[in-house]
C-alpha cells in the first residue's frame, strides 16, 4: 500500500512521488488479473486479462509472433494500423491459425522440389509440411514429408512425391472425434508415437497439425488468453480515417477487440469511428484513446468505448505536447480519469 503522495517532479509520473507504507502481502496474494472491457456487476467483461498487460500498437514492437506469446501469459497484444489494411489482416489471420496446441499448417503441392521446399522451411522456419492434391488446403492430404525423408543436397532436383510418407502410411486423427479438445488431441499424439499428427475431416482435407512441443507449449499455460475455439485473442489498432475499410477486413481475418489509437480522442472523428463500429459489428468491443481529463473519459464511455486509454506525452518519445500543445502529466491524467470512472460507475451501474 501507498503510504502518501507527495506532489514532487519526476519523470515517470509527472509531479508525483509514491511513497511506500508497510508491506504486509506476499506474491501470492497478488493478482494482476483485470478487465479489459466495460461491464456490470454480476455480468463478466467480454475481455479480461490473467495479467494486465498490454503491449503498445507501434510498428515497432507488434508481430504475430509476439502476440501470440503474451496470450499465452495472458496479455494482450494490439497490431498497428500504420501498414496496408491487407497486411495488418494477414498478421491477425497468421495469429487466428494459431490455436491453442493446434496449427493450421502450410501444405505443398507434390510436384515442388526438394530444393524448392528447402528454402521454403528456411523462409517458415519448420520442416513439416502435408502434401495435398494441388497444394493448398482445399484438396485431400496425399503424404507428408520431414526434413527426416530427404537429404537437401542429394535430393535437391527430387520431387516432393518421391521422397514423401503416403497417405496410407501416416497415422492421422479425424477433426470430428478431436474436436478443440486439448486432452483427446495428446492422447491421439502419444498413441502415433509421432511428434505430430495431421488431423483431417471425412473428405482427407487437412485441419490442423498437431505438434507434441506445442501441446506441451500450451498446457504449460492454463491461464492462456484464448477464446472459446481455444484460438488465440489479441486486438488490432485502427484509425479514424479509413476505418470503413480497414475494421471489415480486421473482422473477417478475426479480430476479437478494436482500439481507435490517436494523440487526442476527445473528438468528433473518434465518436463517428465509434459510432460506426457498433452500428455495423455490435458485437466487437472497442476501446479508444487517448485522454487526459473528465470530460474526454465521460466522452467516450457516453459514445460506446468499452474502454480508455490515458496518456498525452509522458513517453520517453512521444511528441504530443509538443507538436499540437495539449497534454497533462500522467499522474494527474491517471487520477482524473479513473475519479471519472468511479463517478460514471456510480451513475449507471457500468465499470
Amino acid at each position: 500500500m501507498a503510504k502518501s503522495i507527495d506532489y514532487i517532479p519526476t519523470r515517470a509520473l509527472g509531479e508525483y512521488r509514491i511513497l511506500p507504507g508497510l508491506v504486509q502481502q506476499t506474491v501470492n496474494d497478488v493478482s494482476l488479473a483485470s478487465p479489459v472491457t466495460r461491464y456490470r456487476t454480476g455480468t463478466p467483461p467480454l475481455l479480461s486479462l490473467y495479467n494486465a498487460i498490454i503491449s503498445s500498437p507501434m510498428q515497432a514492437v507488434y508481430s504475430p509472433q509476439l502476440n501470440v506469446e503474451l496470450a499465452k501469459l495472458g496479455m494482450l497484444s494490439i497490431s498497428n494500423w500504420s501498414q496496408p489494411i491487407a497486411e495488418q489482416a494477414g498478421k491477425r489471420r497468421e495469429v487466428r491459425e494459431r490455436r491453442g496446441g493446434f496449427i493450421v499448417p502450410d501444405v505443398v503441392p507434390p510436384g515442388l522440389t526438394i530444393h524448392e521446399l528447402t528454402e521454403l522451411s528456411n523462409r517458415k522456419g519448420y520442416t513439416t509440411f502435408p502434401i495435398t492434391k494441388d497444394g493448398t488446403l482445399k484438396t485431400p492430404m496425399i503424404g507428408i514429408i520431414t526434413s527426416n525423408d530427404y537429404d537437401p543436397d542429394a535430393h535437391s532436383s527430387l520431387l516432393v512425391s518421391q521422397r514423401m510418407v503416403p497417405r496410407s502410411n501416416v497415422v492421422v486423427g479425424y477433426a470430428d472425434e478431436v474436436g478443440g479438445d486439448i486432452t483427446t488431441a495428446k492422447r491421439m499424439l502419444i498413441d502415433s508415437h509421432h511428434g505430430h499428427l495431421p488431423i483431417i475431416d471425412k473428405e482427407g482435407r487437412v485441419v490442423y497439425v498437431v505438434f507434441k512441443k506445442d501441446l506441451d507449449e500450451f498446457l504449460r499455460h492454463p491461464h492462456a488468453l484464448v477464446d472459446d475455439e481455444q484460438l488465440y485473442v489479441g486486438g488490432d489498432a485502427i484509425n479514424t480515417t479509413d476505418y470503413k475499410e480497414r475494421v471489415p477486413a480486421l473482422i473477417e481475418a478475426g479480430a476479437n477487440f478494436l482500439y481507435i489509437t490517436t494523440s487526442q480522442a476527445y473528438s468528433n472523428y473518434v465518436k463517428e469511428t465509434l459510432k460506426w463500429v457498433a452500428d455495423n459489428f455490435p458485437s466487437v468491443p472497442i476501446g479508444a484513446g487517448n485522454i487526459v481529463t473528465e470530460e474526454g473519459f465521460r466522452y467516450l464511455a457516453e459514445n460506446g468505448a468499452t474502454c480508455v486509454g490515458i496518456g498525452m506525452g509522458p513517453g520517453s518519445i512521444c511528441i504530443t505536447q509538443r507538436q499540437i500543445g495539449v497534454g497533462r502529466a500522467q499522474g494527474t491524467a491517471i487520477e482524473r480519469v479513473s475519479c471519472a470512472r468511479d463517478k460514471y460507475f456510480k451513475e449507471t451501474g457500468e465499470y
